[in-house]
């Protein structure tokens, strides 16, 4: 909505008016109706504007009109203005304003202003006006009143304007007309006639039901489609592109080969459309079908065709002999070639066979050899009798013949050498397992430790060429009963104190170890208990090791109660009867103990002091009364 606001101001009228100075009055007015015949863009238009003022005008007063922008009222003149029905006293024009000069008194009511000779905006769309009769900025906006386009078309558009479509497709036309000053002035679609200038675009106009606006391509390329409405005429541009794939024809067939060698000439495939029309650009993939053979096809297995539709293969080959075929897919079609051979190429190396084998120690592999090419086809089968057998000697082993042996345990090469031509040569690998186990020995022979820590054992078998196997996982380990403790595959848990023999068994083999086990550094404690794996010295331990152990007065008093220690833990060791009491007096110690794992390195030094404290008053106490009770005995 186009609008131009009218602010009235006194220095602009007085200047506007020339020599007639008459002020203006406050007169409010209501919205005005615009009515203007005819109402066409850029035509000369008669104004019919009709608003009410609220105040009597007198003669002399001003009616202030501000018209929009692009409206033309430089052909007004006084004698084109009538104010209810009446003649004015005279007009001035700025731009789009229009102030009347009333020549009579106009009582409060209903006002019409008729003005002649106004040119309409060329832009067609909906306006509004302003009227006033003040000095003072309160115009009143009109209501919306519209100018149209004009009557007469001076061109049309068609749409769209540049479009791609696949040949097959159907493309739909409009058109519009515009008036001089392009506004639009309708869709005239049904009244305008559609047609392509190039004569070869073999599609067609209104095909079947199709209304007559709408193309069914045909021809791939660039056409000027064209739109013709009374004369008008305009043009757009349609690109019509090969449609899907419709065909594939293998133009070249492939041809017979060597292994390794490239298919020549080179195969070429073909792809068009519904209509025939090539696809260029279209990737065209290659597979190969086998008739008899175990080839693989080598070389750029995906193409693309050229401007003619064709997709050139010209570095196929395949590798090893036998019959075969092409088979060339695009978009979900598929087309196969005719069969051809690939033949064996020059003899080029030894093939052993088996190429991989295994024995155990001891054994021996017999071997067969035939002449092949680079690939492995065989150009000559079985000439073993001409080829010289080795094996390295690392592994032991001599060749008889074609047969091989080894005694040492690993992979191998073996080599074949064909006598009419050394250069000629091929080798396998061959793997050798250990033989069966003659002997065993576990590890460590002598050992040490502490009641209660661990001792871990391995174990290793040896066949009769000193081949050895780590048998650890498949031996059983045992200990004398009277030890104690408890195995854990081949970890054991030491227990009661002495030298103890370990025994190991693998397959009816056996081996034998010692293993000395000594009081737990927790002597007093681990009497009370008789067990160095009671849950209540494992605490007492993380306390020395994790809070005595790290410090000079803690590994002080350590080293004290080791040396004071184990006589008064052999007297409760030997007097079992005292082992409960003893227990009971560990109680407050083993619960110090637990609190200062979790506390700071001062409490537990203190606390360490009162347990071994308490445990010396303990032991003295048990010792004077045994001393005691043997006096009075």
């Amino acid at each position: 909505m186009k609008k131009i606001s009218g602010i009235l101001l006194a220095a602009a009228v007085v200047v506007s008016l020339g020599v007639m100075t008459a002020s203006l009055v406050v007169a409010d007015v209501t919205p005005a109706t615009v009515a203007t015949s005819p109402n066409r863009a850029g035509e000369e238009a008669v104004y019919t504007i009709v608003f009410t003022t609220t105040e009597d005008l007198a003669e002399g007063d001003y009616i202030r009109i501000d018209f929009p922008d692009g409206t033309d009222i430089a052909a007004v003149v006084a004698g084109n203005v009538l104010v209810d029905g009446a003649s004015v006293a005279g007009i001035t024009k700025v731009d789009e304003r229009l102030n009347i000069q009333l020549a009579a008194n106009h009582t409060a009511g209903p006002r019409g202003v008729i003005v002649h000779n106004v040119i309409n905006p060329t832009e067609a769309g909906d306006y509004t006006l302003d009227i006033s009769t003040t000095e003072e900025p309160t115009s009143v906006e009109s209501e919306t009143y519209t100018i149209a386009a004009a009557a007469t078309a001076e061109s049309i558009k068609i749409s769209p304007e540049e479009i791609t479509i696949m040949a097959g497709e159907t493309q739909a036309y409009t058109a519009e007309a515009y008036d001089t000053y392009e506004n639009l002035i309708g869709d005239v679609t049904d009244e305008t006639e559609f047609a392509i200038v190039e004569p070869n675009h073999g599609g067609e106009w209104g095909a079947g039901e199709s209304e007559d606006n709408v193309y069914t391509s045909n021809s791939v390329g660039e056409w000027t489609v064209t739109g013709n409405y009374t004369g008008l005429t305009d043009t757009a541009t349609l690109i019509v592109e090969p449609g899907a794939p419709e065909t594939l024809n293998i133009t070249r067939q492939p041809t017979d080969a060597t292994a390794g060698e490239v298919i020549a000439p080179a195969v070429t495939v073909n792809a068009t459309d519904e209509y025939g029309q090539a696809i260029p650009e279209l990737s065209i993939t290659v597979s190969l079908g086998v008739v008899e053979g175990e080839g693989t096809l080598h070389g750029t297995l995906t193409q693309e065709t050229d401007d003619y539709g064709v997709a050139t293969f010209d570095d196929l080959w395949i590798d090893l002999e036998g019959e075969y075929k092409l088979v060339f897919t695009a978009t979900g079609k598929t087309i196969e070639s005719e069969a051809f051979n690939i033949a064996v190429g020059a003899t080029a190396q030894l093939l052993i066979r088996p190429q991989t084998a295994s024995i155990t120690a001891g054994d021996s592999q017999e071997y067969e050899a035939d002449l092949a090419d680079e690939f492995g086809n065989v150009v000559t089968p079985d000439v073993t009798a001409s080829v010289n057998f080795e094996i390295d000697h690392a592994s032991g082993g001599t060749a008889a013949g074609n047969v091989v042996n080894a005694t040492i345990a690993g992979t191998w090469e073996v080599t074949g050498t064909y006598i009419p031509d050394a250069d000629i040569t091929g080798t396998a690998t061959l793997t050798v397992e250990p033989a069966a186990a003659v002997d065993l020995a576990i590890s460590p022979k002598v050992a040490k430790v502490t009641s209660g820590e661990k001792q871990t054992y391995t174990a290793a078998a040896e066949d009769e060429f000193g081949n050895t196997l780590t048998v650890t996982a498949q031996t059983v380990f045992e200990i004398e009963p009277e030890a104690g403790g408890e195995w854990e595959d081949n970890v054991y848990t030491s227990d009661s104190r002495g030298r103890w023999t370990v025994t190991g068994t693998y397959a009816g083999l056996e081996d034998s170890a010692n293993l000395e086990v000594d009081f737990s550094m927790c002597f007093i404690a681990t009497a009370a208990y008789g067990t160095p794996m009671a849950e209540e010295i494992q605490i007492l331990r993380e306390f020395r090791d994790e809070y005595l152990l790290t410090n000079p007065l803690g590994r002080a008093l350590v080293d004290l109660y080791y040396r004071v220690s184990p006589p008064i833990a052999q007297f409760i060791a030997e007097h079992p009867a005292l082992q409960l009491a003893v227990r009971a007096m560990l109680v407050p110690a083993l619960a110090m103990s637990t609190i200062a794992v979790n506390t700071t390195l001062a409490t537990p030094i203190t606390i360490l002091s009162l347990v071994l404290a308490a445990i010396a008053v303990a032991a003295w106490a048990t010792r004077r009364r045994e001393r005691r009770d043997s006096a009075y005995a």
